[in-house]
This record gives structure tokens, C-alpha cells and sequence, in this order.
């Protein structure tokens, strides 16, 4: 009998824990959607001239989200929130977000000593922004190795995607046979050696 009384105690105070947290929840979701309903709908739902649309949102990394609200381009806007305001809202946001693996780890090379070499000879050379004075961003067949006589035979050989990165905002540059590509959205540069 007496461990009957304690395990039904046990399930009491578990019961009543699980649905303290529950109700907690549920109260930072609603408090989340409230804090954007009365921040920053009026520009995303529905979307006005460039703002990202809600949906769009959802799919943003909450770190860049923080950043944009806090330093970044929308620090203007993000002054009206508390710094406890500003989390609860981007983890509203972000909260059907699937957890994304180091996919950027899994495909790095092997480096033995933790920096990449770059031939500065090797391949073509871009010396400037645009790829001329004129900003053109076209190379000569001679530099490119592509023609108007073999275009047509290129296949695709591989893609790259982002996870949660709704914008691509920078321009790649060419070292050597070393392609460095910024992506602000995730704090991130990438650099992909010719063999990649």
C-alpha cells in the first residue's frame, strides 16, 4: 500500500511538471506569435516591397535572424524588442525548422595541416571586380575554356545548396584554382579547390 500512495505521488508531481512545461510552451509560442503580429507583420504578412514574406522567414537560420534584428539590417526594427523578446520571436519563427546536420563538415577535405594551398597560377585569373574595368563578368574562351563550339556538350557535375540560407548576396571570387563563395545569411565563406 505504501508504495502505492509514493508511486502515484511520483506520477502526480510528474504529471503536474510535464504540463507546467507544457503551458510554458504553449505561452512562448502564443507570446512569439503576438511579438510578430505587432512588430513585423504589417512589412511580411503580406510581404511589402522587398520584405521576405512570413514564409520565407520560417526558413531563415535563427542565428542570422538574431543578427538581422540586432545589428544587422533590421536593427532599426529590432530596438522595439526586448533582448528576451527578440529570442522568444525567432524561436517562434523558427520552430518547424528540421534540425540540419554539419552537412559543411561531412563534405570539408581532410586537411592535415589546417590550411589549404592555393596555386595562383592554375587556372584562370580574374584580377579585378566584374571580371574587367567594364564589370562585364565574362572571361574569354582562351581563360574559360568554354566556346560557343563546345557550350552545347557541357553536362552539369555537381550543385551546391545552403540549408536555411534564403539569399545568396555576394559575388564568388576566383584565387588561383580556388573558388571562394561568402554567404551572409550563414556567417559562412566556403572555398572550393577545382578538384571539388
Amino acid at each position: 500500500m505504501h508504495n502505492k500512495a509514493i508511486v502515484c505521488l511520483v506520477l502526480i508531481i510528474g504529471m503536474t511538471l510535464i504540463a507546467g512545461a507544457w503551458d510554458r510552451a504553449e505561452a512562448a509560442e502564443e507570446q512569439g506569435a503576438a511579438l510578430f503580429a505587432g512588430h513585423c507583420a504589417q512589412c511580411h504578412e503580406p510581404a511589402v516591397d522587398r520584405a521576405p514574406p512570413l514564409a520565407t522567414l520560417k526558413t531563415m537560420r535563427p542565428d542570422f535572424l538574431q543578427a538581422s534584428l540586432s545589428a544587422g539590417k533590421m536593427a532599426a526594427q529590432g530596438l522595439e524588442l526586448s533582448v528576451q523578446g527578440l529570442v522568444t520571436m525567432v524561436d517562434w519563427l523558427t520552430q518547424d525548422q528540421p534540425p540540419i546536420e554539419n552537412w559543411a563538415e561531412k563534405a570539408s577535405c581532410l586537411a592535415t595541416s589546417g590550411s589549404v594551398g592555393i596555386d595562383l597560377e592554375a587556372g584562370p585569373r580574374l584580377g579585378d571586380w566584374g571580371y574587367g574595368k567594364k564589370n562585364h563578368r565574362q572571361q574569354t574562351a582562351e581563360k574559360g575554356g568554354i566556346s560557343s563550339t563546345n557550350v552545347a556538350s557541357l553536362t552539369l557535375k555537381w550543385v551546391m545548396a545552403f540549408p536555411q540560407v534564403s539569399q545568396m548576396r555576394s559575388q564568388p571570387a576566383l584565387v588561383g584554382d580556388t573558388l571562394f563563395l561568402a554567404v551572409a545569411d550563414s556567417s559562412r565563406v566556403y572555398a572550393l579547390d577545382a578538384d571539388s
